[in-house]
């Protein structure tokens, strides 16, 4: 289906690496370099040596994740978030029971503080996968992700509770007048810069996901509380 002569068949598991790594500061560990696999599973390597301190399993994995695109940390917290979609597609193996949702692990050892999952809206639709494969963002305070169905949601990084949520499966009046609509969240995912949420709705690459052609930002209005 992929057009690789070569692969066996059925095709082997895709479980590779993705995403980029990231570089954290520990009082006890000293740095650690974090990676986020295909396979589902989050790593934490002494950055010298590359020995493993902590592997964690937090999805099934597959050909768009387990970790697809990224990961955040908070530092302050001692937490670093996985975002899973635990989507299977064609004849790639993805064994197990889906787990897709946002992750929250202990910096130093690896377990789970928190997970956030929610119900999928994408029954009996051709256009629509869910899960969570974009890379989320992660402030001192909170952490922000974009879902294959098309919710960006805001979350309290202590506890995952959902502070806020936008659907962005709508059409838009767009500043320069082209016909505009949102879709699914994937690939690189919001980005933070002052007061300003920035984030690109409409993905469609891989799957049966909802193609779009907005880029929406969203301003925090300081209500003086």
């Amino acid at each position: 289906a992929l057009n690789h002569p070569n692969c066996p068949k059925p095709t082997g598991p895709d479980v590779d690496f993705g995403a980029p790594t990231i570089l954290v500061d520990r009082a006890l560990a000293g740095q650690l370099l974090l990676g986020g696999q295909k396979s589902g599973e989050v790593h934490a390597l002494n950055r010298v040596t590359g020995e493993r301190v902590w592997t964690q399993r937090v999805g099934r994995g597959g050909i768009v994740g387990g970790i697809h695109w990224g990961l955040a940390v908070n530092e302050t917290l001692g937490l670093v978030f996985a975002p899973i979609s635990d989507k299977s597609i064609l004849d790639f193996p993805a064994p197990g029971v889906a787990a897709p949702g946002l992750y929250a692990l202990d910096l130093d050892t690896g377990v789970q503080r928190w997970r956030y999952s929610r119900e999928s809206r994408c029954e009996n639709s051709e256009s629509c996968e869910y899960g969570l494969s974009a890379a989320p963002i992660a402030t001192n305070d909170i952490v922000i992700t974009g879902s294959m169905d098309g919710f960006l949601e805001i979350h309290r990084a202590i506890d995952g509770e959902r502070i806020w949520v936008y659907d962005a499966w709508r059409q838009f009046d767009a500043v320069n007048g082209v016909a505009t609509h949102g879709g699914a969240f994937d690939a690189h995912g919001p980005l933070v810069a002052d007061n300003l949420l920035i984030v690109s709705a409409g993905y469609s690459d891989v799957g049966a996901q909802r193609g779009g052609n907005a880029l929406l930002v969203f301003e925090v209005i300081d209500d003086g509380g």
